[in-house]
């Protein structure tokens, strides 16, 4: 099958290719280098399958949507790593913002003097390098199942609209609620730094819970 690059230029694959075999067959095998995939104009996974005659653009860090999808993974990290230290917290939300990432937790307390621990623990998940697996959830009611624990996921779930697609990322026994996507897999990740906590109230509203907020 033949596919169109951003150039317009075409290349030959074999059936059943992903966006993850065209990036290697172009050798984009660098840390910065093809993060992610816009397919016929959808961003999406490395791991999403290619069809005859698709176009396709490969992210690198250079591109915002590369960017995002690297922050975005990585703060799934710092999500892991802290409840690997601290089972009992509950993870609300974490996205990109524009020099990195943040996390926002539930009971959760932090100091200064636990972001190398918690840096340690994500390399340490990094050097595993897992690969990222999207998992769709078929319905709300096996979402709500899923995060039955965590109060906050729960929200968010009953406030998605009926019938909206609902997905889910694995990176080794961490499984979170996501839409992506992902890097393919975490050892894309070579450098890390958490940089601060703060106070941030659930959802942005001052009568909600404060919340800590881990930035990195």
């Amino acid at each position: 099958m033949f596919i169109y690059l951003k150039d317009q230029s075409s290349i030959e694959l074999p059936e059943g290719s992903t966006a993850k075999d065209l990036a290697d067959k172009l050798n984009l095998k660098g840390p910065h280098e093809a993060l992610g995939a816009s397919i016929n104009g959808k961003t999406v996974d490395l791991s999403h399958p290619l069809h005859h005659e698709d176009r396709v653009i490969l992210w690198n860090f250079e591109d915002p949507e590369g960017k995002e999808i690297f922050w975005h993974t990585s703060a799934h990290v710092l999500a892991q790593a802290i409840l690997r230290i601290w089972p009992d917290a509950q993870p609300t939300i974490g996205p990109p913002i524009e020099n990195g990432f943040y996390y926002d937790f539930a009971n959760l307390q932090l100091s200064d003097a636990d972001f190398e621990r918690i840096e340690k623990e994500m390399q340490a998940i990094i050097s595993a390098n897992y690969i990222s697996q999207r998992e769709v959830i078929p319905s709300k009611e096996e979402a709500l199942h899923l995060f039955s624990h965590n109060p906050y996921k729960c929200e968010l779930i009953h406030s998605f609209e009926e019938g909206s697609p609902l997905t889910g990322y694995r990176q080794g026994e961490f499984f979170d609620l996501c839409r992506g996507p992902h890097l393919f897999n975490l050892g894309k990740i070579k450098a890390i730094k958490v940089m601060k906590t703060a106070g941030a109230y659930w959802r942005g509203d001052s009568n909600n819970e404060m919340l800590t907020r881990v930035y990195a």
